[in-house]
């Protein structure tokens, strides 16, 4: 999987977008990035993906199984 990443006023990369199946993808999204917005810097990484099971039985609730909306705590 591949991502685009933009390069904060620190100097540290933060996820813009993810979810890219192929690099080619990743690269467009991010030239139409530094075209449009030319004062920033963006650049393409990969990763790999992975599904983190939930400790409350398959219900929402996100890594660590805790309250992360309004349905966490009226929905059970």
């Amino acid at each position: 999987m591949f991502k685009v990443m933009w390069v904060n006023d620190y100097g540290h990369g933060e996820m813009n977008q993810d979810g890219f199946s192929t690099e080619k993808e990743a690269d467009e999204y991010c030239a139409d990035l530094i075209e449009s917005f030319i004062d920033q810097e963006y650049f393409v990484t990969d990763y790999v993906h992975r599904e983190f099971p939930t400790s409350n039985g398959g219900i929402s609730g996100g890594i660590s199984g805790g309250v992360d909306g309004w349905e966490d705590m009226f929905n059970h």
